[in-house]
């Protein structure tokens, strides 16, 4: 199941309604409320798809982010559940991504070097993309639409 940046993936798109999601998948195992400093959101959580699929009260409650942790994603054709930030790394390069950067702040520099290595966020502003990684390996992407001039670019579906 190739992701399609700024897409969706498996014939979901970003901009869906909850019930067009609903349509094509059922009704989700879990719902989710969230509240992002002030910013609602509702997450749907399909087991079977190891994928969770969250709306936007504030974009009318459309999809608005996928986080899956299914090893069969793609991206660029690869499988990326499983792999480590070098070869993520390598594969966004060949493939024009060049800012994927770490997120340090949750690491404590004061801690042995063995408990760095238990979880790592790394993202790209170029793909509106989040990797998160345990023990050196991925274990979920996250992504949403892209942006031109700080306005949502919705996908025609």
């Amino acid at each position: 199941m190739n992701i399609e940046i700024g897409k969706g993936w498996n014939g979901l798109y970003f901009g869906m309604s909850m019930d067009e999601v609903k349509a094509k998948l059922g009704e989700p195992d879990e719902v989710y409320n969230y509240d992002y400093e002030g910013s609602e959101s509702t997450g749907f959580e399909y087991f079977s798809q190891e994928a969770e699929y969250e709306f936007d009260a504030d974009e009318d409650n459309k999809l608005y982010s996928i986080t899956v942790s299914n090893p069969s994603i793609l991206l660029y054709g690869k499988p990326i559940i499983g792999e480590s930030i070098e070869t993520i790394r390598a594969l966004l390069e060949k493939n024009g991504i060049d800012d994927l950067e770490e997120d340090d702040e949750e690491h404590d520099h004061d801690h042995e070097e063995e408990d760095e290595e238990e979880g790592l966020t790394a993202f790209s502003d170029k793909l509106n993309a989040i990797f998160q990684f345990e023990e050196n390996e991925l274990i979920f992407f996250g992504f949403s639409p892209l942006f031109k001039d700080d306005t949502i670019v919705w996908p025609k579906y």
